[in-house]
């Protein structure tokens, strides 16, 4: 049995946003909120309920199930911590602003590059996570470390990495630390050097060799959702 994680409405529904983009489903769609603060998600024709509090493990799966999606769906959207292998999603911050012309803009505060907006705060929301990646990627692609994520404030949602930028984000971090080259991943891996550029560079390289990589640098993926 997958070891699922306690986690709350709002993650829920970002980690499903993101498993569904990338597995080719319909977005998901949310209505009715309840008073209680409990929404409908509906995947295709499947439907859930979920609260906005914490969901515990058995909730999780059942949640999962009434989706028609496996336990373990959303394994390779969540990435360990360097210092002690336990699985979590990177996020950082933002706040969500209605502006005085009507529309919603999205800001991250450790991240002023990402920058979005919507008509509705559902749809800001929604472009959050794309427009945190984008600007991510800027730094990675000049060289940079990525910015500390503060924790999130009252008032502000957690939106998360995009999943292969952040693994490839650990992965370049843990070869600096170690003064690891390209060349000597490559051997761990069992691959040319190309295949580590293309890895560093988010070209043409599955997700599945760069969580290997990860693994060659001491950091060992495990299921945490």
């Amino acid at each position: 049995m997958s070891d699922l994680q306690v986690v709350n409405g709002d993650q829920f529904l970002r980690t499903l946003r993101s498993y569904c983009r990338k597995s080719g489903l319909p977005a998901p769609v949310t209505s009715a909120q309840g008073k209680g603060g409990h929404i409908s998600i509906r995947v295709g024709i499947a439907r859930t309920t979920a609260r906005s509090g914490e969901i515990g493990r058995g909730l999780h799966r059942e949640m999962l199930a009434q989706l028609k999606l496996p336990p373990d769906a959303f394994q390779a959207l969540w990435i360990p911590k360097s210092e002690d292998n336990n699985m979590t999603p990177m996020t950082y911050p933002a706040t969500i602003t209605r502006e005085p012309e009507g529309d919603f803009v999205v800001r991250f505060r450790d991240v002023p590059e990402a920058l979005s907006g919507g008509t509705t705060h559902e749809e800001a929301a929604g472009l959050a996570s794309d427009a945190l990646t984008v600007a991510l990627e800027g730094y990675l692609e000049a060289g940079q470390p990525l910015p500390v994520a503060a924790l999130a404030r009252p008032g502000e949602i957690d939106v998360a990495v995009d999943p292969a930028l952040a693994a490839r984000a650990m992965l370049i971090a843990a070869m600096a630390e170690q003064r690891l080259s390209n060349v000597a991943l490559a051997q761990r891996l069992g691959k040319d050097e190309k295949a580590v550029r293309r890895i560093i560079a988010g070209q043409s390289a599955s997700f599945a060799l760069t969580l290997a990589a990860l693994r060659c640098v001491g950091i060992q993926p495990a299921l945490a959702v």
